[in-house]
């Protein structure tokens, strides 16, 4: 079933387990953004020792390798906003997904 409103009502006590599941991200923002400014540094510097040996097409692909690992890391941040909740009782388990774009599921 597809459940697009808040959490539904809390489950009867005694709750037994809850947890709430997301995904593992070891890079902070920070750290993201320092690894984008040294990955962009080492290939501007590539790119510009290219054009000085007359390869001159080989700097716009050098930007656009940096362009491609930011886009990377911003879908991979994007994924990380996924995240279940599991709570048992003594009469209930509900499992309830929420995907990446906020569609809930309960289970």
């Amino acid at each position: 079933m597809n459940n697009a409103l808040p959490d539904p009502a809390p489950l009867a006590p005694p709750l037994h387990f809850n947890a709430l599941i997301t995904p593992h991200r070891s890079l902070s923002s920070r750290g993201f953004a320092i690894l984008i400014g040294i990955v962009a540094t080492v290939n501007f510097t590539a790119g510009i020792l290219f054009m000085a040996q007359g390869a001159w097409p080989v700097f716009g692909f050098c930007g656009l390798e940096v362009l491609l690992v930011w886009w990377a890391f911003r879908a991979n941040y994007r994924a990380a906003r996924a995240h279940e909740t599991v709570q048992l009782s003594d009469e209930e388990l509900r499992v309830r997904r929420v995907d990446q774009k906020g569609n809930a599921r309960a289970f």
